[in-house]
């Protein structure tokens, strides 16, 4: 198989959280060619490949399917062909790389420990982790360990990791505004909800929590340029390091909300927390330890949560950041990535 271009494929198809049935069939139409059991989920897109050598432990590997609502830019023969889908975080990269891992293992007789590959749809919404853990199948074979590869453009070539905290945990949140509408020329100022708004923003842009931020960045507001705004909808983003900063976070919001105001806040996204066994063989494969941890967010983390885990960062050293119209996985990572898996797996 040449996985550049199974690679460009996917990049091609590239689909909305929960919708990735295009991406479910080329996947498919390809495992279904290797030896391992292929199994798909009920009622999702995503596919689990489970390679049983009859040994005591499992070890899962986690790629994400699902792409971003971005219009594309970069211009390429294999442009995303579905408007305003586009694979900007690298999610089309990762799963070729397992499919490079499934092969490989079709061709060994045996092997140190048993695989489960996961091909996880709506990984960028936060729901795809989850419903992969409830999933029977995944109960059944129950894996003891779990690794996850996310590339990173702003690094250079190679792979890194951290012990402990590496990705911040995260919740959307929606606020909104209510006002009363009336003719600008009555400097009705304190029922404008536009106004309410710009001071709940500019009190919190005086505030600074050491682990933890909340970034508001879409506005949406009024309905005439000489009547004042009736509605304002702020759409933001709250990240954390720690539980207790959470908490701290959301009270501040809640408590600073103008009059006639509400707040509506996501599920979200736990703290990834990297399992130190783990991230030491990760680090005997090759992995440079980072000091600080990022401030994106995996659902990876609900994984970490109930299985010892780890998430390795793939550097890149691309000129364009993630979640970018211009970002392209570098198909150079496609064999890199998965030689380092196949590592892992066999020093585990």
């Amino acid at each position: 198989m040449n996985w550049s271009d199974f690679r460009h494929l996917l990049h091609e198809c590239a689909e909305k959280s929960g919708e990735e049935w295009m991406t479910h069939a080329c996947l498919k139409n390809e495992l279904k060619h290797h030896a391992g059991q292929l199994i798909e989920c009920e009622h999702s897109p995503s596919l689990m490949m489970h390679y049983c050598f009859q040994k005591e432990k499992t070890v899962m590997l986690r790629a994400e399917m699902d792409g971003l609502c971005i219009q594309e830019k970069t211009g390429l023969d294999y442009c995303s062909k579905n408007d305003v889908r586009m694979h900007a975080c690298g999610h089309d990269g990762h799963m070729t790389i397992l499919c490079r891992i499934s092969e490989l293992l079709s061709a060994v007789d045996d092997f140190p420990v048993n695989v489960l590959l996961v091909f996880q749809s709506s990984e960028e919404t936060g729901a795809g982790a989850l419903d992969i853990i409830m999933n029977q199948d995944f109960l059944k074979i129950c894996p003891d360990e779990a690794i996850a590869l996310h590339v990173m453009p702003q690094l250079k070539k190679g792979f890194y990791t951290k012990k402990g905290v590496i990705c911040a945990g995260g919740k959307e949140v929606d606020l909104l505004m209510k006002g009363e509408a009336s003719h600008c020329a009555l400097l009705n100022k304190e029922e404008d909800a536009l106004r309410k708004a710009m001071h709940f923003l500019c009190e919190l842009d005086h505030q600074a929590w050491k682990s933890g931020f909340v970034s508001f960045n879409v506005c949406h507001g009024g309905n005439a340029r000489n009547q004042t705004a009736d509605h304002c909808l702020l759409e933001g983003t709250v990240r954390f390091l720690e539980a207790s900063c959470e908490s701290e976070l959301l009270h501040w919001i809640s408590s600073h909300l103008p009059k006639d105001s509400s707040a509506k806040f996501s599920m979200g996204y736990p703290v990834l927390i990297n399992h130190g066994k783990m991230s030491e063989i990760a680090i005997r494969c090759g992995c440079t330890e980072i000091k600080d941890p990022l401030w994106i967010c995996d659902d990876f983390a609900f994984y970490a949560q109930r299985i010892p885990s780890v998430y390795v960062l793939m550097g890149m050293e691309s000129e364009f950041p993630l979640h970018h119209p211009c970002f392209d996985f570098d198909d150079d990572l496609i064999e890199m990535g998965s030689d380092f898996l196949m590592k892992f797996l066999q020093l585990i």
